[in-house]
C-alpha cells in the first residue's frame, strides 16, 4: 500500500491518502464479447487499449473506445448493454484506498499524449501481479504514476473537461470550512485560471465569490429559520470567530447578523 501525505486538512489532525491494487487482469477477446453482469465490492478501473467496450454501471450507459478509461466505483452494479461488434482489449485493476481519483468515479476519461507510457505501465503491471500475496508495492507504485499522468493531462485539458456540478456539490458539502481557491485545486486537480474561467463563464463571477455568496445564503437561512446562537451560525458557514462573521456578514450584507435576524423575524 502506498501512502501520500500532505492532504489539507483544517481540524490541524494531518490526513493522508492511501492507494492500495488488489488484482491486474488482461482481457483479449473477438468480436461478441459480452461483460457479465457482477456487483463490485472494491474501486475498479478499466482501461480500454483496442476496440470498444460496452458498459452499463449503475444504470449508466458507456461506449469506451481505444485509450480510454473508467472509474468504477465500490459497490455499484456493472453489466454489457450489447456485445462488442469487433475485437476489444482491455486491462481491469481493482483497488482500494482514499486517494483522490482524477475526475472521480463514474466518468470516463481518455489518455492523452505519450500512450506507450501508460500501456507499459499497465503491462508491467499485470507481469509483476501475483495473487497469492496480499500486498503489491510495485502495482502500487505504477498505478500512482499512472493516476499522476492522467491528472496532469486533465490540468492541460480542464476547459473542456471541468466538470462544474462536481465542484459545486464539493463547496456546498463543505460550507463550515474556510474553503479557498487552493482547496479546490487540491481537491479536483485544476489549475487556478482553468476554475477561475469556468466559474466566470458558466456564473458571471469568480469562484471566491460564488463560495462567498454560497455561506451568505446558509447564514441567512440560519438566521431566519434557527434557533441556531449567532456564534453557531458563524460555525456553520466556516467561522470559529464570532467578530470574523459579523464583520463578513456585515460587508456583504450592509447590516449584522442580529439586525437581520430582527428584521426577518
Amino acid at each position: 500500500m502506498i501512502t501520500v501525505s500532505g492532504e489539507k486538512s483544517y481540524d490541524k489532525v494531518g490526513r493522508a491518502a492511501n492507494l492500495s491494487v488488489r488484482r491486474v487482469s488482461y482481457t483479449a477477446v473477438q468480436s461478441g464479447f459480452w461483460h457479465r453482469e457482477r456487483f463490485l465490492t472494491e474501486k475498479e478501473l478499466i482501461y480500454v487499449t483496442e476496440g470498444t467496450v460496452y458498459l452499463l454501471l449503475n444504470g449508466e450507459h458507456f461506449a469506451l473506445g481505444e485509450n480510454e478509461y473508467l472509474f468504477l466505483p465500490a459497490y455499484g452494479t456493472i453489466s454489457a448493454p450489447r456485445r462488442s461488434d469487433a475485437p476489444c482489449a482491455f486491462y481491469s485493476v481493482t483497488f482500494d484506498g482514499t486517494l483522490a481519483l482524477p475526475g472521480g468515479q463514474g466518468e470516463k476519461g481518455k489518455v492523452c499524449g505519450d500512450l506507450l507510457f501508460p500501456r507499459e505501465l499497465f503491462k508491467r503491471m499485470l507481469l509483476w501481479y501475483d495473487g497469492g500475496k496480499v500486498e503489491h508495492a510495485a502495482c502500487d507504485a505504477l498505478f500512482l504514476s499512472f493516476l499522476y499522468d492522467i491528472a496532469a493531462t486533465r490540468i492541460g485539458n480542464e476547459s473542456s473537461a471541468f466538470d462544474t456540478q462536481r465542484v459545486l456539490d464539493y463547496i456546498h458539502a463543505h460550507l463550515d470550512r474556510p474553503l479557498e481557491l487552493e482547496d479546490l485545486t487540491e481537491k479536483f486537480h485544476y489549475s487556478r485560471d482553468a476554475i477561475t474561467k469556468a466559474f466566470r463563464q458558466r456564473y458571471g463571477i469568480s469562484p471566491k465569490r460564488y463560495i462567498n455568496q454560497a455561506k451568505i445564503s446558509t447564514a441567512k437561512q440560519l438566521l431566519t429559520t434557527s434557533r441556531m446562537s449567532i456564534g453557531q451560525i458563524g460555525c456553520a458557514v466556516g467561522f470559529d470567530n464570532v467578530r470574523l462573521f459579523y464583520k463578513f456578514f456585515t460587508y456583504h450584507t450592509g447590516v449584522t447578523p442580529s439586525t437581520f435576524r430582527r428584521r426577518n423575524e
